[in-house]
């Protein structure tokens, strides 16, 4: 049965037992992976970290990642990078670029706010179906993002879309690239 309100924690989004077991399982298995190795002792690359949401409970971690990032490598945009790995010539530094897919409301709301108190430019691709969707009209259609029809997701609308581009200089595209759309 689908939520009844718009998912706003991380918590309500998972909501069931077997999610938080597939996250320790990846949990463990990427810490053991990365044992012995650190950023800090490499360099000549490129990292796209992605994201889908940030919720209201996940600010504070976001705002870490960002942190622990900054420390290694500088932010880049998605517009910087093909120049930066086309040219032909080794990758000198450590680099960040971070994308955002889906079209999440809360992309506009938290995870903005955070990117530009850590200048940190980010892209983001937008399910152009849901955009604008409303929460009560579109009840149906919602909770049929996600394979299981469970969450009740609140999407950006377009004007949510034209601000980011314009306020922020953000890259903003639907998944199928036509961005007169905006």
């Amino acid at each position: 049965m689908p939520h009844d309100s718009p998912v706003r924690r991380f918590r309500d989004f998972s909501g069931h037992r077997s999610f938080f077991l597939q996250l320790g399982i990846r949990d463990c298995a990427v810490f053991g992976l990365s044992l012995g190795r650190s950023i800090a002792n490499t360099t000549g690359w490129v990292r796209f970290p992605y994201y889908h949401h940030v919720f209201d409970d996940e600010q504070a971690g976001f705002a870490r990642q960002l942190k622990y990032m900054r420390r290694f490598g500088d932010f880049i945009s998605l517009d910087d990078t093909p120049q930066l790995l086309g040219s032909g010539n080794p990758v000198e530094g450590r680099y960040f670029c971070i994308t955002f897919d889906d079209g999440f409301k809360n992309r506009a709301t938290h995870a903005v706010p955070i990117l530009l108190d850590h200048r940190a430019p980010g892209a983001f691709y937008q399910a152009t179906d849901y955009i604008g969707s409303d929460i009560e009209a579109d009840r149906d259609k919602l909770p049929g993002f996600f394979d299981h029809g469970q969450s009740l997701m609140e999407f950006l609308n377009w004007q949510d879309c034209r601000d980011m581009v314009e306020e922020a200089a953000w890259y903003v595209t639907p998944y199928d690239g036509d961005t007169s759309l905006f």
